[in-house]
């Protein structure tokens, strides 16, 4: 009698494959990265980052292996508790034809827009990667073991073409959305309650930063919080999502909150001193003027023209004022701030 596992599901109603690495040991993990199949020498010995790094990879290698023989029959009858997953797999995937993801262990979120990450049987030696009516599809003949080994490099292949237009989609949202304050605000709300959204795309906190968007899944393992936030604005912005903005008290609590000082506000004399190591910045709440920036021995003046926020270097009587930087303000900066009166 066969024990009945019930197996997760993906977003098509696809198999995805369990972890198959029970009853091997730490030594029999990172056994697999030597070519002589020998526990690592000195890993006792490696900072415990290093030993954290080297066990993931031992662990993944291995499960793409018994994951391999699975799928192959190539499976000793032992009893050890992964031998239930795998055997009920094989089943599963090579006797019924159920449908398996071809998602590394771990990513099992990813989703693209151009295929689905899956491999059937179809009938004999016949399989097809790929779903009919979600995008790429490919067919191969060859036996189970032979026919994964062919899925996973097809796979790769539409991967690398999806990752190249997924990188000039990030270019463009990024070059047409500034970086903003407000980015470090909702990174800050993003950990606070473990999701962020702008019309369909959303970030949500799990393991790894997961940036979800109509027809595709991202896993966001090395952007920063902020960075990811920012992508995540982008992307909706250039989808047609409208711009939205924190309340400015929102705002100037949350600096508060992280320690940048607010400037007491001098109502007689309607400007503020504000002292930041050997400099010193004067606010100005009337005019063009925003600020007047003493640093070094050099003067500068911050200026909000046609909402737009410039950095001048003042040179005196004698010399024309330069112009160092500006940048487009969003949102117009006056408008946003009457909206929190």
């Amino acid at each position: 009698m066969s024990i009945q596992i019930q197996f997760e599901r993906g977003p098509y109603g696809e198999i995805l494959p369990p972890p198959l690495v029970a009853g091997m040991t730490l030594e029999d993990l990172t056994a697999i990265l030597t070519p002589d199949g020998r526990a690592l020498a000195g890993f006792d010995e490696l900072p415990r980052d290093a030993q954290d790094e080297l066990y993931s990879l031992g662990f993944l290698l291995t499960h793409r292996q018994q994951l391999l023989q699975a799928i192959a029959g190539d499976m000793p009858g032992g009893n050890l508790p992964g031998d239930a997953d795998a055997h009920a797999l094989h089943r599963a995937v090579v006797d019924e034809g159920q449908a398996m993801s071809l998602r590394p262990l771990g990513q099992e979120e990813l989703l693209f827009p151009g295929f689905a990450p899956v491999l059937q049987r179809v009938a004999g030696d016949r399989w097809r990667v790929g779903l009919q009516g979600r995008g790429e599809t490919a067919e191969i003949i060859a036996p189970p073991g032979a026919a994964l080994r062919q899925a996973w490099e097809i796979v790769g292949g539409w991967s690398e073409a999806d990752e190249a237009g997924w990188k000039a989609e990030v270019r463009q949202a990024l070059d047409r959305t500034t970086y903003s304050l407000f980015h470090s605000f909702w990174a800050w709300q993003l950990y606070q309650n473990g999701r962020w959204e702008r019309g369909e795309f959303s970030i949500a906190v799990s393991d790894v930063l997961i940036l979800r968007a109509p027809k595709r899944v991202r896993i966001l393992d090395d952007t920063p919080p902020t960075a990811a936030v920012w992508l995540c604005d982008a992307l909706a912005r250039r989808a047609g999502a409208e711009p939205a903005w924190p309340l400015p008290g929102e705002v100037i609590a949350w600096l508060e909150r992280e320690g940048i000082p607010r400037p007491a506000r001098d109502t007689a004399r309607r400007q503020d001193g504000w002292r930041i190591g050997s400099g010193t910045i004067t606010w100005h709440n009337s005019g063009d003027v925003a600020a007047l920036l003493i640093w070094g021995g050099q003067r500068y003046a911050l200026t909000v023209e046609r909402n737009k926020l410039f950095l001048y270097s003042l040179q005196g009587q004698a010399a024309r004022d330069e112009m160092l930087a500006w940048t487009a303000l969003e949102p117009p900066l006056r408008d946003w701030l009457r909206g929190g009166e």
